[in-house]
């Protein structure tokens, strides 16, 4: 049987440093959740949530323990986001009373803000929290006190999506079929057309960028101190779902056709990719 998801795993590169295929293996998973399942690295584990959290080591493949002090936190009405800089983390509520608590780690205060439709996507960025509202506008709030000081649209975007907040706190967004940058005012600073990107992973000890795209490509873009350029372009398997680790190492995630229509259900490939 061949695996049900595919996963490339990446070493991050310097800007001349040109990627390819280095090794391969498998490991097997629940079967269940091949086209929704996530992926996310944490002190050493790379945790694949599918029909369940599953916990494998990323070097070997090597099935491990879910460690409950490291294993992210899967909700099926609520998403959260952390603020490691303003010492908070956000827990937005995606059922039919849509809102946002922030929760103070030091003091445990909680505060509380309710929003006008679901909230889709958030960001916090320089003391800000961006907050996409039913894909349509963003909400700029303090990320202190929650308190909205301003409603954003991008211009032309019908459907906007926040992915990403670059090394130089500017946001990575999806607009319509296309990635853009912008600003914290919602002006666009660049645009890639780049269609079909739902994830963007950032690098920032090398101020690159990663786009992997649903129609099986991956884009490495590097920002500049006043543009941004594409260092490389590299095929990967469509409806990638990807994470990068705080070793540079990214991960992307797809499910593995069987037959014509089908998927195979039940493993795990993972393609190790480096330079």
């Amino acid at each position: 049987m061949r695996s049900s998801l595919a996963l490339l795993l990446v070493p991050a590169l310097a800007a001349a440093s040109p990627l390819e295929q280095v090794g391969q293996y498998q490991v097997k998973i629940a079967p269940g959740g091949e086209l929704t399942a996530n992926i996310e690295v944490h002190a050493h584990r790379l945790y694949v949530l599918g029909s369940r959290v599953e916990a494998f080591d990323p070097a070997s493949g090597k099935a491990l323990e879910v460690d409950p002090k490291t294993a992210p936190d899967v909700g099926l009405d609520s998403f959260t986001v952390a603020d490691p800089a303003g010492g908070a983390v956000f827990a937005f509520d995606i059922s039919e009373k849509p809102g946002v608590q922030r929760t103070d780690l030091a003091t445990k205060k909680v505060t509380r803000l309710k929003l006008p439709a679901r909230p889709d996507t958030a960001l916090v960025v320089g003391g800000r929290l961006y907050i996409v509202i039913d894909g349509k506008s963003i909400l700029r709030t303090d990320a202190k006190t929650l308190k909205v000081d301003r409603t954003l649209t991008v211009k032309g975007c019908e459907i906007v999506e926040l992915l990403a907040v670059t090394p130089k706190n500017r946001l990575v967004a999806m607009c319509n079929d296309a990635t853009i940058v912008i600003d914290g005012d919602g002006k666009q600073l660049a645009a890639f057309a780049i269609p079909k990107v739902r994830q963007a992973l950032v690098d920032p000890k090398r101020n690159l960028l990663y786009l992997p795209s649903a129609t099986g490509k991956l884009t490495v873009i590097e920002e500049r101190s006043s543009d941004y350029a594409t260092i490389q372009e590299l095929a990967i398997p469509k409806a990638a779902r990807a994470t990068l680790d705080d070793a540079g190492t990214l991960y992307l995630a797809s499910p593995v056709p069987k037959g014509d229509k089908g998927i195979a259900q039940g493993a795990l490939v993972i393609t190790v990719i480096g330079s």
